[in-house]
């Protein structure tokens, strides 16, 4: 009887040499490059010639290197343009103010509700983010018989706890359906809103000041120098200018207002800055609470808390280009609004676009924060650490292609996905137990 032959696949060899000496080279330290070339780099510096493509190969399939993959330059979005009618969907959120006291009363919110289809908004400040204030603000918004916002079919919201409890029941009492974005984009249309009060409120110095660019808004040193040269104004440059210690006053401004032989004098608390911060109070009851001329005939405890909303209802908007209140008035009429899409169309979308499987493994993309909480760091992940596969999908007309996903266990995140948030993945592997045991 012979010796046994063992025999050996060389090829099967070299690969499993190559898969070794690559994972000893990528799982250190001083390894897990993300790019390709500093990889191919890396096993030259070894004395190893492999091809670039079998490095990215390798690469692809590991899983720390997709997590880490950039994330992509251009999104294509699913718009709100679908929603053509007055009063079908609404959306409204919250946000912070900068705490104005009105008597003895201090407000530090700022509640909207806007139309999608016609960018009509209402807004009122809030003492404070309950459901019972926050219900008290729909009640009032929605029952007066001048204002052209009703109950809705549908309002979308956020997941606070504010439109819980009695700001729930009455919404479902009124038959209105309640949907909790997903994400910051399912609310974009209100916390677009809240970017343009911020405008409003907090740069705005008056109404000439609308009328420059944003860059040249609340610039000091401009500032200074555009009402002292004004000659229409009684207002010349002064012998002393009390400030308080803010940085603003300082380099270009400062150097303004010395060329100009003012001196200025730094004020070592709030009383010496009096006369200003009283014209601040002054400014906030005009910016923030009173909604017109008849408003300031009414009792403090009758003033709604209403905010001025008739700028913006006049001011055309982008999308739909006309202004909001101009919408209402052909929504009235029974015609249609037609929004162009919030995200311009790059790629084939809706019936035309190519669409993934049921059968596709894929990472998806994470929201700022969504794992990793505080400053965002060069380590922290772009991509999910798991891979999914698609639950489901919905084509529509004029939009992408949204996917849902579902773990091996069925679960997964709830809000949805379109084609560039997604990274179709093949073979997948984790790095290998002897890495724990050597670092």
């Amino acid at each position: 009887m012979g010796e046994p032959v063992i025999y050996i696949d060389s090829q099967r060899a070299n690969e499993l040499d190559r898969e070794i000496a690559l994972q000893k080279l990528y799982y250190r330290p001083e390894g897990y490059y993300r790019t390709a070339e500093k990889m191919r780099d890396a096993c030259k510096k070894a004395g190893y010639n492999f091809s670039l493509s079998v490095i990215k190969n390798w690469l692809n399939e590991r899983i720390t290197f997709l997590t880490h993959k950039p994330k992509p330059k251009f999104i294509q979005y699913a718009s709100f343009n679908g929603i053509r009618d007055l009063n079908e969907v609404h959306k409204s959120d919250l946000t912070p103010l900068s705490l104005d006291k009105i008597g003895n009363r201090i407000f530090k919110h700022r509640g909207v509700i806007k139309d999608v289809a016609t960018r009509f908004r209402k807004s009122c400040a809030l003492t404070n983010k309950s459901s019972a204030s926050l219900a008290k603000i729909f009640k009032a918004i929605y029952s007066d018989s001048s204002n052209h916002l009703t109950w809705p079919k549908v309002l979308i919201v956020n997941k606070g706890t504010e439109y819980l409890g009695e700001c729930r029941d009455l919404l479902l009492s009124h038959g209105v359906k309640i949907i909790q974005a997903k994400s910051k984009r399912g609310t974009s249309i209100a916390e677009r809103d809240h970017q343009e009060f911020e405008k409003h409120a907090y740069i705005r110095q008056d109404t000439v000041d609308f009328l420059l660019p944003l860059s040249e808004r609340c610039l000091l040193a401009k500032i200074f120098k555009a009402i002292y040269s004004d000659s229409s104004n009684h207002l010349t440059w002064p012998k002393v200018l009390i400030v308080n210690k803010g940085t603003e006053y300082l380099g270009e401004c400062r150097d303004l207002l010395l060329s100009h032989g003012v001196k200025i004098i730094q004020a070592k608390s709030k009383r010496g800055t009096s006369i200003a911060e009283r014209d601040h109070q002054e400014f906030e009851k005009h910016a923030y609470i009173r909604q017109d001329t008849v408003d300031f005939l009414l009792p403090l405890s009758e003033r709604c808390f209403r905010i001025n909303d008739d700028i913006y209802n006049d001011t055309p908007t982008r999308l739909i280009h006309m202004s909001p209140n101009e919408a209402v008035k052909k929504a009235l009429k029974g015609e249609k609004i037609f929004a162009d899409p919030a995200v311009k169309h790059r790629r084939p979308i809706g019936f035309d676009e190519p669409r993934l499987t049921y059968k596709d493994s894929v990472l998806y993309l994470l929201e700022p924060g969504e794992l990793e909480f505080g400053n965002r760091r060069i380590t922290d992940m772009n991509w999910s650490p798991k891979v999914y596969r698609i639950k489901e999908s919905l084509i529509q007309k004029n939009q992408p292609v949204l996917y849902w996903l579902m773990d091996e266990n069925g679960d997964g995140p709830e809000r949805s996905f379109v084609r560039e948030q997604l990274i179709k993945v093949g073979k997948v592997e984790y790095p290998p137990k002897w890495i724990l045991k050597q670092y």
